[in-house]
C-alpha cells in the first residue's frame, strides 16, 4: 500500500508541474500612460510590463532606400530618436523631424521607414500591438498600414543593415486600431515600423504592445515514467529499511 501511495503521489506531482509548466504568460506594456520623454539617436527608453515582470527597451532606428554598403539583400540603417507623449504614444524622429510640430510619428514619408526596436529582457512572441493614425505635418494623409519583424541577430548587427523583405505588413487605414499579427516566431528582439512595401503614406504613434512567453519545455511522457519508477524505487528501499530482520533458522 506504500508503495502505490508513493506512485499515485508521484503522478499527481508530475501531472500538476507539466500543466503549469504547458502555460504560456501574456504581458502588455501601455505606452500612452508613461509620460513624456525622449532618449537621444539609438539611446534607448526603458519600460516594465503592466504586471511587472518582464522589461523592454526600446531604441529609434529608421531604414533607408538605399543598400548598406558592400549588400545586395540590406537596407542600411540609421540611427534615430524614440520618444513617447503622454496621452498619445510612441514615436519616432528622424531627419528634420521635430517634437514641435506634427512629424514625430512612426512614418514612412519622404523616404525611408521610420521603426522602433524592442529589445525584451527574455525571448517573446509578439502577439499584437495598438496604434492611432496622425496626420504628418502639414499633408493630409492618416494611413497606418505597418510591418514588423522577429529580428534575430543584436543591436549591433542592426545597424549593420536589416532584410526590407523580412518584414511582415499589416494594412489597418487610418483611425484607432488594435492588430494581431499572427505570428508564433519568438525573439528577444522585435522591430515595428511603417509598412515597408505598401505606398508612403503611414504615420501613427504606438498605444501599446501585447506580447507572451514561450512555455516551458515538458519533459517527454518516458521521462516522467522514469521518475515515477524513481519514486517506486525510493519506497521500496524505505519499506526494506523499516521492516524487521528475520531470524534464521538452524537444521540438525
Amino acid at each position: 500500500m506504500k508503495i502505490k501511495g508513493i506512485k499515485l503521489f508521484a503522478t499527481g506531482i508530475v501531472a500538476l508541474v507539466a500543466s503549469t509548466a504547458a502555460s504560456a504568460a501574456s504581458f502588455t506594456f501601455n505606452l500612452t500612460n508613461q509620460g513624456t520623454k525622449s532618449a537621444s539617436a539609438y539611446n534607448d527608453l526603458s519600460f516594465t510590463s503592466t504586471s511587472g515582470n518582464l522589461t523592454m527597451d526600446v531604441y529609434g532606428a529608421h531604414m533607408n532606400d538605399t543598400k548598406a554598403p558592400g549588400s545586395n539583400t540590406l537596407n542600411s540603417v540609421s540611427a534615430a530618436t524614440v520618444a513617447v507623449w503622454s496621452g498619445y504614444g510612441m514615436g519616432v524622429l528622424f531627419g528634420n523631424d521635430s517634437t514641435n510640430n506634427d512629424t514625430h510619428q512612426i512614418d514612412n514619408v519622404g523616404g525611408g521607414v521610420d521603426f522602433v526596436v524592442l529589445s525584451f529582457s527574455q525571448a517573446v512572441t509578439l502577439s499584437g500591438y495598438g496604434m492611432k493614425a496622425y496626420a504628418l505635418g502639414n499633408t493630409s494623409f492618416t494611413d497606418s498600414d505597418s510591418s514588423f519583424m522577429a529580428y534575430s541577430g543584436t543591436l549591433v548587427d542592426l545597424l549593420g543593415g536589416v532584410n526590407k523583405n523580412a518584414f511582415s505588413t499589416i494594412s489597418t487605414g487610418g483611425g484607432t486600431n488594435t492588430v494581431a499579427t499572427g505570428s508564433s516566431a519568438t525573439s528577444s528582439i522585435w522591430l515595428v515600423g511603417a509598412a515597408v512595401a505598401s505606398g508612403n503614406n503611414d504615420a501613427f504613434k504606438l498605444t501599446s504592445l501585447s506580447v507572451s512567453t514561450a512555455p516551458a519545455a515538458v519533459p517527454e511522457p518516458a521521462t516522467w515514467a522514469l521518475l515515477i519508477v524513481g519514486f517506486g524505487g525510493i519506497g521500496v528501499a524505505m519499506r526494506r529499511r523499516s521492516s524487521p530482520a528475520m531470524g534464521v533458522a538452524r537444521l540438525g
